[in-house]
């Protein structure tokens, strides 16, 4: 089963086994940047593979899955942020402009897209790879929208002392896939008020 496909995205296919080392290695990177059990993490992005990484990821660390409305405009966005105490935002490119604005202490970590200011991105396989390394290729084009895929590893950036995860001694957990559905909530698109 390691071997089946598990996705296909703008980037090509990716296999359960990718995907897992995949997961796995962004698990590691943001452990390093104080992700831990607990923590709120913020997924702003469209159906693709960065998405299930992120979602695979915070499952291994205990740490919760926030999904936010792409389609939310950017002060609901930092309202949703705000209440649900997210400490790290996991967005693609696109959104840049919705959450160019959150306060500078939560960090942002490109899942896809190129950002206008450099920065830590999730891991990936890169073109003509074999593993989840990314480092082996160039950005990637997407035939059908033209955006720019994802190539570059997470470079972790030392750890965010803001996050509910600093100063955690527990290890992000390598072994087997872990269930992430009962760690992921959904968000309106309007906020209750």
């Amino acid at each position: 089963m390691p071997d089946q496909v598990s996705l296909i995205d703008e980037s090509g296919s990716t296999t359960f086994g990718e995907m897992n080392l995949l997961g796995r290695a962004l698990a590691r990177d943001l452990h390093g940047l104080g992700v831990g059990q607990d923590t709120r993490v913020g997924i702003l992005c469209r159906n693709h593979g960065g998405l299930v990484q992120a979602a695979i990821a915070c499952g291994r660390l205990g740490a919760d899955a926030v999904l936010l409305n792409t389609g939310l405009a950017a002060g609901p966005l930092a309202d949703v942020v705000s209440r649900n105490e997210v400490s790290l935002l996991i967005a693609d490119a696109e959104f840049e402009e919705l959450y160019r604005d959150l306060p500078p202490e939560i960090p942002r970590v490109t899942a896809w897209g190129e950002p206008s200011v450099p920065g830590p991105r999730i891991p990936v396989k890169g073109p003509g790879s074999t593993g989840p390394t990314g480092s082996t290729g160039s950005p990637t084009q997407s035939a059908r929208s033209g955006r720019p895929g994802p190539t570059n590893p997470l470079v972790a950036g030392g750890r965010n002392k803001a996050t509910g995860g600093a100063g955690s001694t527990r290890p992000a957990q390598p072994a087997g896939p872990t269930s992430t559905s009962r760690r992921i909530h959904r968000h309106p698109s309007v906020p209750a008020g």
